[in-house]
């Protein structure tokens, strides 16, 4: 298996190298309005130890804030503004961390700031060379700025070179491939438009868009069923989880009587539908069993048909006992004949028929009845035309003398239809060839269906069928292979074919088309009939978690999503790999209830393909979403942590859904999901010896942990001043002296610390009224970033002068900053009663 986190150095300049084919102004980000630079990081006084770490954990606080305002109902310009700059400042701080430079993408994105999304594609690129999403978007940004068609053609054509292509990878190409074919198209060059096109599929068959234009581009201009059936399988192999692909492959083998073939791709396509929740309509049934008994398996047909019958029933007498709820069960049940759709219930009878099973006369009038409910349905309605209404009746009256339904029957319907629409001569003697057949005056029969049958299939089949009762099988044979191949996805051409079989003694193939055909689908591996009921045949997914982190830590994770299949995969919206995975965490803590948390989607598109056996590893940090803040103000009792990863996520029934926290997410097609083990979560508690030895840390601050040693410091301070509150008399002393100890402490580390250490602590303290003192000295600061990170996370009211001292101390970038906040702050508190 392969781990592709990284790209090695030659790699890397294998890539450089192919920029080099664009010119420097090309590959420069774009040009977009100013942007006011971030506030300035200034160096620190202290150990630099401190004060990476504090930048680091500052960028994930105002990270985290950022990303809460875009979550936020009511987005307003500013708002918008403001989690756009906060994202800048996130950079400024590690401008080295490739995760956050992919959170400063998303929001430049949302927000449509052009200029910062090409910074943030270029930084990417740079620390993370593997990532082909960003290569592809990078590359993308470069041709945009050619000018001309011609020019960027011609990029296309130095881009796309034996020698460059295993430096940007073919699933890269691919697609600059499909951007040119597409380039074309639109000026009108067919051929050229074809020529990229075809270089698009051939260096990736993963790539959906490409393989799905081709599709219906070549389609209209072959006239090959074969070769139709190759570019659907092409599709398909692109995309297994399409059921639309799935189904358009099974009709189109039904329609060239590839029966085999096209059971096995209506079976793939049921059990796709139904490993999500959702039944086969009942019209792909029907398609599906008319696959079975072409393909000789009637037993499957004749079941498929009952369970769907079944199901009908069951549904009706849900519905009646809903609507007759003082009603015994038993009578509606005896009441709960439900009426198949007219497609369904005539393909039942027939095959009953042809087969004679058991119950044939009264599934063929079950067949009837289904006519006579869906005539009188839109008759009652009115929303069908008069010819559509003829037709029917029409159908319903052959298919009566058909299946053997009294000749009385279907005399009625034509007597009812003349008088409705006037028959014409051909259809009068169709019918009453087939009256006469049903009569047993075969010779009458035989002269008035002969004329009719080299253009009607009907007539047709009632010759054949005259033959049989003449005990003329040769002639009989010869009438029903016409049938079959003219028309062997049609109703009457299965039964034809069934007759053949019996006639003959097996099954032969319709002709080479078919043959062709079930060839072609038999080329598909069988393991992917088994991806329904085994997905890890096809996709893994693997979640790596910490046994334990810090109060303050980064709760590392990491989501592994590996290719199993002998295909390669693409990971795009369509499938088969979504870009993104659902996770919900579930905490709890000592003493107190879970709460209810709001899941996380997280991207997964650092790679536009897997190939087989290949690896995807994507790092979350969890402290970077909502669970964040509900640990924040837990901090003092710890918790514990558990997480639920679902790959491929599918809503099901959103019915009765009141929050985004209540979205029923199941694993979708070739989907998985994974509940991880326990994740500990230290609490800040310290008592006697402990404290006592934090509180020495803090005075030296010599390594990164002292910093978070603060930040516990804080956090006791609120736990000892909340116990005071409650405390016995002769215990006050002892907790007013830990409290004592602990300001000390505090307050003689903080002015040691750099303005980015500093402005971490404020966001992480308590709201509590013993944190005063430092929310004080906070807005007093002479550092914007201090001041900046009052403003983000311990704001109340929007009229707080803090706005006004932080526009003047923190320069160009300040006034979006202000701004933003205090729209986000005016919209909290419209949140409030009263507000």
């Amino acid at each position: 298996m392969t781990d592709v986190r990284t790209m090695s150095l030659l790699q890397l300049g294998g890539l450089l190298a192919v920029m080099a084919l664009l010119p420097t102004s090309a590959i420069r980000a774009q040009d977009g309005p100013a942007t006011p630079e971030p506030i300035a990081v200034t160096p620190a006084p202290r150990p630099t130890v401190i004060a990476g770490h504090g930048q680091a954990q500052l960028a994930r606080s105002l990270g985290r804030k950022a990303r809460s305002i875009l979550e936020s109902d009511g987005l307003t310009q500013p708002m918008l503004d403001a989690a756009d700059a906060l994202a800048d400042q996130v950079v400024e701080l590690v401008p080295e961390d490739a995760e956050a430079w992919r959170l400063r993408l998303r929001i430049a994105d949302f927000v449509e700031n052009e200029a910062a999304a090409a910074r943030a594609v270029d930084a990417i690129g740079r620390l993370d060379p593997a990532d082909t999403v960003i290569r592809l978007r990078r590359l993308g940004l470069a041709l945009d700025r050619y000018q001309t068609v011609e020019e960027r053609l011609a990029a296309y054509e130095r881009l796309l070179t034996d020698e460059t292509i295993p430096r940007i990878g073919r699933d890269v190409a691919s697609r600059l491939a499909l951007d040119a074919a597409l380039i074309e198209r639109r000026r009108d060059h067919i051929d050229a438009f074809a020529h990229w096109l075809t270089r698009a599929v051939d260096l990736d068959p993963a790539n959906r868009t490409a393989a799905a234009i081709a599709t219906g581009y070549f389609r209209l201009n072959v006239n090959d069923p074969v070769a139709e059936g190759e570019l659907l399988v092409n599709l398909f192999l692109a995309v297994p989880t399409d059921t639309r692909v799935q189904l358009e492959l099974a009709n189109h083998l039904l329609r060239y009587g590839a029966y085999a073939a096209a059971a096995r791709m209506y079976t793939l396509h049921q059990h796709s539908v139904e490993s999500i929740g959702v039944l086969m309509e009942t019209d792909i049934a029907a398609d599906c069993a008319m696959s079975f008994w072409g393909a000789g398996r009637t037993d499957a047909a004749v079941t498929l048909l009952q369970e769907r019958q079944f199901l009908h029933n069951r549904d009706l007498l849900n519905r009646l006992r809903i609507k007759y709820p003082e009603r015994d069960p038993r009578e509606l049940a005896m009441e709960a004949g439900a009426v198949l759709p007219s497609t369904t219930a005539v393909v039942r009878a027939a095959i009953y028929q042809a087969e004679g099973l058991n119950q044939a006369d009264l599934v063929r009038n079950k067949a009837m009845h289904s006519y006579q409910v869906e005539l009188r349905a839109a008759a009652e309605a009115k929303t069908a035309t008069r010819e559509e209404i003829a037709t029917k009746m029409l159908e319903s009256a052959l298919v009566g003398l058909w299946l053997g339904e009294p000749v009385a029957g279907a005399q009625t319907v034509i007597e009812e239809l003349s008088d409705f629409v006037p028959l014409s001569p051909d259809a009068r003697q169709r019918f009453d060839g087939w009256i006469a057949y049903r009569e047993g005056d075969l010779e009458r029969a035989a002269a008035l269906l002969a004329p009719l049958a080299p253009s009607d299939t009907s007539s047709r089949l009632g010759l054949a069928m005259v033959r049989l009762a003449q005990d003329r099988p040769k002639d009989a044979a010869r009438e029903l292979l016409e049938i079959a191949r003219r028309q062997p996805g049609t109703l009457m051409g299965v039964w034809a074919a069934d007759r053949i079989a019996d006639l003959v003694g097996q099954r032969v193939p319709l002709s080479d088309v078919a043959v062709a055909l079930e060839a072609l689908i038999a080329q598909i591996p069988a393991v992917v009939d088994r991806y329904t009921e085994d997905r890890s045949l096809a996709l893994t997914l693997n979640v790596r978690v910490p046994e334990r982190c810090g109060s303050f830590d980064p709760i590392p994770i990491e989501v592994v999503v590996t290719n199993r299949s002998p295909f390669v995969l693409a990971i795009d919206r369509e499938g088969p790999i979504l870009p993104y995975v659902y996770i919900m965490p579930t905490v709890s803590r000592p003493g107190a209830l879970a709460p209810t948390l709001v899941p996380m989607i997280v991207d997964l598109d650092r790679r536009l393909t897997l190939q087989p056996r290949e690896s995807v590893v994507v790092p979350v940090d969890l402290r970077m979403h909502s669970l964040s803040e509900f640990l924040g103000d837990n901090v003092a009792a710890g918790a514990s942590l558990r997480i639920r990863v679902v790959l491929n996520p599918f809503l099901r029934g959103l019915e009765h859904v009141g929050s985004l926290a209540q979205v029923p997410m199941g694993p979708g097609l070739l989907g998985s999901e994974v509940r991880t083990s326990l994740i500990n979560i230290d609490g800040a508690l310290a008592y006697g010896p402990t404290l006592s030895q934090t509180i020495e840390a803090v005075a030296v601050l010599d390594e990164a942990a002292d910093l978070d040693r603060l930040a516990t410091l804080l956090a006791l301070i609120v736990d000892r001043s909340t116990r005071f509150e409650t405390a016995a008399p002769t215990q006050r002393t002892e907790i007013e002296r830990q409290i004592e100890a602990m300001r000390r402490a505090f307050d003689l580390a903080w002015p040691r610390l750099d303005a980015a250490s500093q402005a971490w602590l404020v966001t992480v303290a308590p709201h509590h009224r013993s944190m005063n003192d430092l929310l004080v000295d906070a807005r007093s600061s002479p550092e914007p970033l201090v001041q900046l990170a009052y403003l983000a996370t311990h704001i109340e009211r929007p009229d707080d002068e803090t706005f006004d001292s932080f526009r003047r101390l923190g320069g160009p970038s300040a006034d979006r900053l202000a701004n933003g906040l205090q729209a986000f702050a005016r919209y909290l508190r419209s949140l409030r009663p009263g507000g």
